[in-house]
């Protein structure tokens, strides 16, 4: 059996979807990294808003669904702010800083290398299982004893991560009703 684009091909049978999805499913792995290593400010303070991550984690997974001719999303820098309840992107640059820290959001900076050059539009890939560093809650057993004692939990990589905005500082958990 193969597999290209939404499209299954076994035995000379070709399966597709009739319509695009309505929703999708958040793994267990983001909450955990919400809860046990939270956005971060500059000062080293978690993020007063990480619920503002939820929507954008949310339309980043669905703008990846199978979507057929005008129901084709981009993805823009505005957009992304709105989803976060922002007027401006730079105020949602946090949010994008810490999903690709955790590994959720990888973003593609292109270049234009004609003469003119300068920047064309970003492209993303969003990762549905957590990396391979990540050692926290994988199941909503254990994601509900994180949440009953997150200090419990431990470290959740197996080595340091880090991006630019999002340097590491000693662990400061996101009260449990703050991630909710």
């Amino acid at each position: 059996m193969t597999h290209t684009g939404g499209t299954t091909h076994a035995e000379g049978i070709e399966v597709k979807l009739e319509n695009t999805p309505r929703g999708v499913q958040i793994d267990t792995w983001i909450p955990a990294c919400l809860l046990l290593d939270p956005p971060r400010q500059p000062n080293g303070k978690p993020h007063p808003s990480p619920e503002k991550v939820w929507p954008v984690v949310y339309q980043l997974l669905a703008s990846t669904a199978n979507a057929h001719g005008d129901a084709h999303i981009t993805v823009t820098r505005s957009a992304i702010a709105h989803w976060a309840g922002y007027s401006r992107y730079d105020k949602a640059a946090w949010i994008i800083q810490w999903l690709q820290r955790i590994g959720f959001l990888t973003v593609y900076r292109h270049y234009s290398h004609d003469k003119g050059g300068g920047r064309s539009r970003d492209s993303f890939t969003v990762r549905l299982d957590p990396p391979e560093s990540y050692r926290g809650p994988t199941h909503t057993g254990e994601l509900a004893a994180a949440y009953a004692d997150p200090e419990a939990w431990g470290p959740i990589w197996a080595e340091a991560r880090e991006t630019p905005g999002q340097r590491q500082y000693p662990p400061q958990r996101v009260k449990p009703e703050g991630v909710l």
